[in-house]
């Protein structure tokens, strides 16, 4: 005779790292309280539930400077009708006598957060089951940002005033050792740029703002492919426009040279050293290194994501978004507020992932000058803002102008360009 199992299985919890975490607090509550606000810890981190109102308890005992010892606290849980909640006198005394010693706090904390991790993750597995088999739509719920359960387990990026010039020191070394420069600034590509100012800020969030026809992402398209040939870094693009087959056909003229493009788009016969300089150029650009996202209409909030993912699957080197105009900010309507709200995520994005960041922007014709599209205020968040400038009538490129850089204190020069359309290709040129 067979019997079905009335056997209930506990979700993920470390209780014996739960007690230890608030015996630690409880006998060291300045040092250990402010480290696990620090931390994020809320309520739900604890598994059991009279965990739970210690810590709420401890935490309102913090916030009002009030003094933390075993008899006063057990009479204020007494008066606040929730000492019987966590088990009473003698449990408070067995949770305060738990963790001998506060060396092991961080490891038991990391031990209590990753077990409320694991207990959201399985809750929203379930929600998914449930609706997976129900006649409710799935979409909204599968587009619940995963990001949300990782932003609650994340470390605090603060560092100490040590820890931040050792890590300084160690880099100074390492420049004398290696002949000095910037690592700051990196090589891109852009002959100009390099020679006047090393490259671009990495990290550093960068603004390329053209008129139509220009070859702003030309420009952009020779710095990646520049990355991916010169460098072992990993590129990712959010070509919003263009789709990722008319990017790899700019950046395979571009590494080709061909004087007629039309080689590369297939509508004159290629000849035998066409087609072989096409296969070599060609491999540089199979490399799992670059990422192409060509969906239109992304929001700021999916940049940010795809560029979470990208990162731990081994980091990002330059982020590419052509062009920012087309990239989405929910909950803002206005185009001033949505573009302020896309340059902020941009700059999240450079901090987070210490990258180079270029954003494409169309400009406009203001009082005869070229400004960035509908938002001032991207030039007053970016690091460094560039201008391709050029002649409108014919379309041709004369030039590029830095107006904002931050870092390099290069503000307001003209560099000498050309950008030579049939090759995709920016270079120098001096000027009579």
């Amino acid at each position: 005779m067979e019997f079905e199992s009335s056997e209930i299985v506990a979700l993920p919890n470390a209780t014996g790292m739960e007690k230890s975490v608030l015996s630690t607090m409880l006998q060291e509550p300045e040092d250990f309280i402010p480290q696990a606000i620090e931390e994020g810890v809320a309520p739900d981190w604890f598994y059991i539930p009279a965990h739970r109102v210690l810590w709420l308890v401890l935490l309102d005992l913090y916030k009002t400077d009030t003094p933390i010892e075993l008899v006063t606290l057990n009479q204020i849980l007494r008066d606040k009708g929730v000492l019987d909640n966590i088990g009473g006198s003698g449990h408070l005394s067995a949770i305060y006598t738990a963790s001998p010693s506060a060396v092991n706090f961080t490891h038991h904390l990391e031990g209590v957060k990753d077990k409320f991790f694991r207990r959201k993750v399985l809750s929203w597995v379930q929600e998914v089951s449930t609706v997976a088999n129900s006649e409710e739509d799935l979409t909204p719920l599968l587009a619940k940002p995963v990001e949300d359960l990782l932003e609650q387990t994340q470390k605090s990026s603060i560092i100490t005033g040590k820890q931040a010039m050792k890590e300084w020191l160690v880099d100074f070394t390492h420049k004398l050792e290696n002949g000095g420069g910037d690592d700051l600034i990196a090589p891109c590509g852009i002959p100009t740029l390099d020679r006047i100012r090393g490259g671009l800020d990495q990290p550093g969030l960068t603004y390329v703002g053209a008129l139509p026809s220009m070859g702003k992402t030309a420009f952009m398209a020779q710095i990646a492919a520049f990355k991916l040939t010169q460098t072992d870094e990993r590129v990712l693009i959010f070509s919003l426009e263009m789709t990722a087959r008319q990017l790899m056909s700019r950046m395979l003229i571009h590494l080709c040279k061909f004087q007629d493009p039309a080689v590369i788009r297939g509508t004159v016969p290629p000849l035998k050293d066409d087609l072989y300089r096409i296969r070599e150029k060609a491999k540089l650009l199979m490399s799992e290194r670059l990422m192409i996202e060509e969906t239109a209409g992304l929001s700021i909030d999916q940049i940010e994501a795809r560029c979470k993912l990208e990162t731990r699957k081994g980091g990002i080197g330059f982020v590419g978004v052509d062009y920012v105009q087309l990239v989405q900010a929910k909950g803002h309507d206005g185009v001033e507020q949505r573009m302020t709200a896309v340059t902020h995520g941009l700059q999240r994005i450079m901090k987070q992932h210490t990258c180079s960041v270029m954003g494409l922007s169309q400009l406009t014709m203001s009082d005869g000058q070229p400004i960035l599209k509908y938002a001032r205020s991207m030039e007053e968040d970016a690091d460094l803002s560039i201008r391709l400038l050029g002649d409108e009538e014919e379309k041709k490129l004369t030039g590029i102008r830095v107006t904002k850089d931050r870092h390099g204190g290069q503000v307001g020069w003209n560099g000498n360009a050309r950008f030579n359309k049939l090759t995709q290709t920016f270079c120098e040129e001096h000027y009579a």
